[in-house]
């Protein structure tokens, strides 16, 4: 059954994370719209080799008209980055995730189920049990290492659900979220990331 699901993701050098992102979420995903921001390795390669691979995929690949190889570092935006990536999806609903994310069986199922499932419930901020579709956007488990957070990953497309901050970047909406802790995103990196530069990296977008 169709999900209606525009998967975004915004990819800048991401050749060796994002064959296995694009298997992990590609289940669940009608449309995936991914938007290199000025990638020089083989990205886009890698995204029109799962293309072929996966044809039942409407795989769209956008280069960015704001960011490009030559953007400086200190001027990227990621909230610009990712309200450009959204306005090309075309699905009712649109999840926002990163290269270096995954999902395991049972979250790409409860996913499934959210998405397809009239009666589907859960528990609302106030402690109700109430239906999916009473909500236009739903908050899910982000693990990274032994952390764990609520983010606002899922939304309702057309709904003027925009994004803030050039990083750390947050989705705006005018109305309470669905609570699903029993979907989670996992973050992934490669091992050896240099975490120290890309905190300093985060640091000059705040300046």
């Amino acid at each position: 059954m169709p999900t209606n699901l525009s998967l975004c993701l915004i990819v800048k050098n991401e050749e060796r994370l994002l064959g296995r992102c694009l298997r992990a979420f590609a289940r669940i995903a009608d449309e995936i719209i991914l938007l290199d921001t000025g990638s020089t390795d083989g990205t886009i390669e890698t995204a029109n080799e799962f293309a072929r691979q996966h044809g039942a995929v409407d795989l769209k690949i956008v280069r960015s008209q704001y960011f490009t190889p030559t953007t400086p570092p200190e001027e990227f935006h990621f909230a610009q980055a990712r309200n450009e990536c959204i306005s090309y999806a075309t699905r009712r609903w649109i999840m926002s995730v990163d290269a270096d994310d995954v999902i395991g069986p049972r979250s790409l199922q409860r996913l499934r189920d959210l998405l397809t499932v009239p009666d589907f419930r859960l528990a609302a901020p106030d402690g109700e049990r109430r239906e999916a579709g009473q909500f236009n956007s739903f908050r899910f488990a982000y693990r990274s290492g032994r952390s764990e957070m609520m983010t606002l990953r899922l939304f309702r497309n057309g709904r003027g659900t925009r994004y803030r901050w050039a990083v750390h970047e947050c989705a705006t909406v005018d109305a309470p979220c669905g609570l699903c802790r029993d979907i989670a995103i996992e973050h992934r990196p490669l091992p050896g990331e240099d975490m120290l530069a890309k905190g300093e990296w985060y640091l000059a977008l705040l300046q």
